[in-house]
């Protein structure tokens, strides 16, 4: 697969490894596999909000709100994964 440049430069933000880097580089289907195990399973519970919220507690927010966030980004990066392995498997 050919990833773009853009794609390979946020998926290094989130998995650094030099394997990972190598099956990026060389397009290699298994980076979905990297992509959806390093955010499965990640889950912010309701107590944990409900307990930072209540302190007023900014550090645990702001833990709490990165924590989110690259949940976010790693599900957002093995979505578009999807669509080049979808465009991949069309030819």
């Amino acid at each position: 697969m050919q990833y773009t440049q853009e794609f390979k430069d946020r998926a290094r933000k989130h998995i650094n490894s030099k394997q990972f880097n190598n099956h990026l580089e060389n397009g290699d289907e298994c980076v979905g596999r990297y992509l959806f195990d390093s955010f499965h399973g990640e889950t912010i519970s309701p107590e944990e909000l409900v307990k930072a919220i209540d302190s007023n507690d900014v550090d645990k927010l702001n833990k709490l709100y990165d924590q989110a966030k690259k949940i976010v980004e790693l599900k957002s990066l093995y979505h578009e994964w999807e669509s080049f392995y979808d465009a991949e498997k069309q030819y």
